[in-house]
């Protein structure tokens, strides 16, 4: 066979692959212009069928090329890539033997590297106006083109072949947006692909406002066979308490199914997740302290929605450093005259810390001459709600402002003093 056909068989089996995912699922690939001319026309057809099912968006298509000398065969060949999507094995559970421990350990796989693992679950809270979802999507495009992001790589794999660098590669994400909207979502994206000079192919996805139900597993189970099939890397849930209707987000048992099913939908997709969350007035993040647990790299946002400063900092990590950037947020035009987005780091001495919320300077006051209490905090901070004086309390702790002045152990009351005036390394535990 010559290389002319074998280039039309890849072009024609890429383009039965765009219209099972286009007739299973409803989600468009690619472009229309970048498939051959006779695929295209039934591309679009079924793109336009916004209603009804599988069974409608499959007649669609049969409709529109139901006058082309080829339509017997592009039918198979969806058939074929139809057959392979339903019929695609689930994951299988693996499990690993003692043995395999004393072998080197396998190399990290990482979404960015060394702030965002695969698989991992991940916050990103932040006040309203922060530009939280902005930095997401520059987030999505940066690893969608393989481009750095804030000077750090994006990888798709933690190592080349035999042993090299790191592979830094497009991977492809997706994004379930459950509070902007349609318009909103289909402006931002837009204006950050170009931005970053991102071709119409570039592999982003999103999902407008369905109604998920993340403490449903059967929804989750949904999503992730979707974004399996997508193979992506990354997935951005905008926001956490979208998804999660009628769940009490304070209350550690109405939260425990929804943290499983996120870290699930990690583990079976090989996927970085980032939830976008919010803080409360006290700058504190909302909800349970399950939620902060739960999750491998909880990050906070802050940005005054006139500045173009975004800092981005570290309250939790798990088995990786934490990290401290400072973006600039680029809001430009095109040569075309179309709105462009995009991050930069900011310049060398630019760089602010993050400052510490009222709240936090009252505990830390608190706290300047003698250790104390959870409780005997609380009644220090009687204005405050228990429940933010906690997260407030949490997040010094892992920041490392505060530390536990006791051991830890069964029976006594934890007791907590600034980190200058902690007892010896030995005479400490892990906090709780």
């Amino acid at each position: 066979m010559s290389t002319i056909n074998l280039n039309e068989d890849a072009l024609n089996q890429r383009a039965a692959a765009a219209l099972a995912q286009l007739i299973h699922f409803g989600l468009a690939t690619v472009p229309p212009d970048s498939l051959p001319a006779s695929w295209a026309a039934g591309y679009q057809a079924v793109r336009a069928q916004t209603g009804g099912g599988l069974y409608e968006r499959q007649q669609a298509f049969q409709e529109a090329i139901a006058g082309l000398p080829d339509r017997v065969h592009m039918e198979m060949e969806v058939e074929d890539a139809l057959d392979e999507i339903e019929t695609r094995p689930e994951d299988q559970l693996r499990i690993y033997s003692a043995w395999e421990t004393l072998e080197p350990l396998p190399a990290q796989d990482w979404c960015v590297q060394d702030v965002f693992t695969r698989p991992s679950l991940n916050l990103l809270v932040g006040a309203p106006g922060a530009k939280k979802t902005w930095l997401a999507l520059d987030l999505a495009v940066s690893v969608a083109c393989g481009q750095d992001w804030l000077g750090h790589s994006t990888a798709s794999s933690a190592v080349g072949a035999h042993g090299r660098a790191p592979v830094q590669s497009p991977t492809p994400v997706l994004i379930l947006d459950q509070e902007g909207g349609l318009q909103r979502t289909w402006d931002r994206l837009g204006r950050t692909l170009r931005g970053h000079q991102a071709a119409s192919e570039t592999s982003v996805f999103f999902v407008p406002p369905a109604g998920y139900n993340f403490a449903d597993r059967a929804e989750v189970d949904a999503i992730s066979a979707r974004a399996r099939s997508l193979n992506v890397g990354l997935i951005i849930i905008d926001a956490l308490a979208n998804v999660m209707p009628g769940v009490d987000e304070n209350n550690v048992l109405s939260m425990q199914p929804v943290i499983a099913n996120l870290s699930r939908l990690a583990r079976e997709t090989n996927a970085a997740v980032l939830l976008i969350h919010h803080t409360n007035k006290r700058g504190v993040f909302r909800g349970s302290s399950l939620i902060a647990s739960g999750v491998d790299h909880m990050l906070l946002v802050e940005s005054q929605p006139e500045e173009d400063l975004i800092r981005l900092a570290t309250l939790k990590a798990r088995d990786i450093a934490p990290v401290s950037l400072t973006a600039k947020a680029n809001f430009g035009q095109s040569p075309d005259n179309q709105p462009t987005f995009h991050l930069s780091p900011a310049p060398p001495g630019v760089q602010s810390p993050r400052p510490l919320s009222t709240t936090a300077q009252n505990l830390i006051q608190l706290l300047s001459d003698t250790p104390l209490t959870f409780p005997q905090l609380t009644a220090g901070l009687a204005d405050i709600a228990p429940g933010t004086v906690r997260n407030v309390l949490h997040q010094l702790v892992l920041s490392g402002h505060v530390r536990r002045a006791d051991g830890g152990r069964r029976g006594q009351k934890a007791l907590y003093q600034l980190a200058d005036l902690v007892l010896p390394a030995e005479d400490h535990h892990n906090d709780e």
